[in-house]
């Protein structure tokens, strides 16, 4: 399944494989699925043939197991790699994901780095003020036309001192015509470039500088227009 696709607001559900990094021949079915209410969870057909699954621990009141690393591959050949897996649910055999990495199998924690992403909020298209189409005089009164760009924009870019080594701000317009239908959606995102590759929770404590700043601008602007407007 290609989740590239997919924005976070966007339920979606696959079935797979999955298995433990240590034990890839113990392969259990299952499916994944992610809703912004929800979050990210998995349920399998049966559990993995560990000792930390047995049932009489969860009898005696231990706690449920938790995986720091969980491999898959859905039904298309694409690989899934599922970070901290916590066990919710014994009657279903329910997991709670807390990330989920598509395209490529990470076997440990330790693997897991990175040095550039491409990175989306939700409302960042709006909060931008990307003109993603424009609708200028038709040459016939019966007619009106719309114009859209069909390259990418760059909207700012900057260089930046300490983890961020370079940021962009890119757009661009997909279109899709199916009569008698005409789609147009706009596309932005940032472009994070980091002076050096570093680990996951790194990474995500700058991402979530990046959503702290979008979120403080996104509400400056809707202050602004409020102003405006009344």
């Amino acid at each position: 399944m290609d989740l590239a696709q997919l924005t976070l607001l966007d339920d979606f559900k696959f079935s797979g494989h999955w298995w433990l990094p240590s034990k890839p021949e113990d392969k259990v079915a299952g499916v994944l699925s992610a809703s912004p209410q929800a979050g990210i969870r998995l349920e399998l057909v049966g559990l993995f043939d560990q000792p930390e699954f047995e049932a009489p621990l969860w009898l005696i009141g231990c706690q449920l197991p938790r995986l720091d690393i969980l491999l898959g591959t859905d039904s298309g050949g694409g690989d899934h790699t599922l970070g901290t897996v916590d066990l919710v649910d014994t009657s279903t055999n329910s997991f709670r994901i807390s990330y989920l990495l598509a395209g490529r199998h990470f076997p440990s924690v330790s693997e897991i780095s990175f040095k550039s992403a491409l990175v989306e909020f939700s409302n960042l298209e709006a909060w931008s003020g990307y003109k993603y189409w424009q609708s200028p005089k038709s040459n016939s009164s019966g007619f009106f036309r719309i114009d859209i760009p069909n390259t990418e924009t760059t909207l700012f870019r900057t260089n930046a001192t300490g983890p961020i080594r370079e940021l962009a701000l890119n757009a661009y317009t997909a279109s899709r015509f199916t009569w008698p239908v005409v789609e147009i959606r706009p596309h932005v995102e940032f472009s994070v470039d980091l002076s050096n590759f570093t680990d996951l929770k790194a990474f995500f404590a700058v991402l979530d500088e990046l959503g702290q700043f979008h979120d403080y601008a996104h509400r400056r602007t809707q202050l602004h227009q409020e102003i405006e407007v009344s």
